[in-house]
């Protein structure tokens, strides 16, 4: 009963607009807003936003690796709203993302614009991410999603893990926010927003985590020092880490022989034995792909009966 009594004791506090009493004199007037009641202290936001700080650390790196391009995301605003304040505030064409875990009471809501989700699927199949459509999902490209929402789910679980071991793991997702209801909508929420820079466009997304559903672990966020494990990783200059990480990323090399134009009707027609002029002395020098562009020059041989090319000169934009 004492620990309810505090937290029923504890409300957003309003200024008052200036009151004057009867005799003139400005009155020091405070509303309290029953309806917010503030369940969250400050020591706790401070904590939440340090794990989801590193969260945006994280999905960055891992992000950047799966599209193969430097990506930037960053936790830009952190905000305390009732459930059905943080439903209405979300726009059309998005997609949310029920996540559960047995450590929590209920659960927590990734929230991302579709329009963020086209620009990465572009990227990761190599395009320059200049998408701008406004449709429903193929059951393809939900394939892809549903990748990308796990690399952003294991961010999560990694960032939680020096403070609590969480598994998220993905119950549902929903395109329509009316049938998303995880907790009663007068429930306070911390809602978290992030933003994503991508391909020289700017996206937001959020996560909604009801004060029911983190209750379980407020206590134990209180009494641990958090990051009193090694902080190596997280302490790493931030340009440092996107650039070890895009390092270990495979890429597709080609030595390309030479081209030939040819028609529908030409190919269809082709049979085993036909030979293909393309265009090429055998003296000549040949090109190297790298994902498709033009990078170096390069000259084949062989070395120990194996086939090798050397590479004889760096084209200055890469092609």
């Amino acid at each position: 009963m004492k620990e309810e009594f505090l937290e029923a004791k504890v409300f957003t506090i309003k200024k008052h607009p200036l009151v004057l009493d009867d005799y003139g004199e400005h009155l020091n007037i405070n509303e309290f807003d029953f309806k917010k009641p503030s369940k969250f202290s400050k020591e706790q936001i401070r904590i939440f936003e340090l794990i989801h700080n590193t969260f945006a650390n994280l999905a960055e790196t891992k992000i950047s690796m799966t599209a193969r391009d430097v990506l930037g995301i960053s936790l830009i605003m952190t905000e305390k709203k009732i459930y059905s304040e943080y439903l209405a505030s979300l726009k059309e064409q998005s997609l949310l993302v029920v996540l559960k875990s047995s450590v929590l009471d209920a659960d927590i809501i990734l929230q991302f614009s579709n329009l963020m989700f086209f620009i990465l699927i572009d990227k990761i199949l190599g395009g320059d991410g200049e998408a701008e459509i406004k449709r429903d999902f193929t059951e393809i490209e939900m394939n892809l999603v549903e990748e990308i929402i796990n690399i952003f789910i294991q961010s999560l679980d990694e960032s939680w893990s020096t403070a609590e071991k969480m598994e998220f793991m993905m119950k549902n997702i929903e395109n329509n926010a009316q049938y998303i209801r995880i907790v009663p909508l007068n429930e306070m929420c911390l809602v978290f927003n992030f933003k994503i820079e991508i391909a020289g466009k700017l996206g937001f997304f959020t996560i909604c985590m009801p004060f029911i559903s983190v209750k379980p672990v407020l206590d134990d966020l209180n009494k641990r020092s958090f990051y009193s494990g090694d902080p190596s990783f997280f302490s790493k200059d931030r340009k440092e880490r996107l650039s070890d990480g895009l390092n270990l990323v495979k890429i597709e090399m080609a030595a390309v022989l030479g081209c030939v134009d040819l028609n529908l009707k030409e190919i269809n027609n082709l049979e085993a034995g036909d030979i293909l002029r393309l265009g090429k002395k055998t003296s000549d020098d040949i090109e190297m792909l790298v994902e498709e562009s033009k990078l170096f020059k390069i000259r084949p041989g062989k070395i120990s009966n194996k086939l090798a090319v050397k590479i004889i000169e760096k084209f200055e934009t890469g092609g």
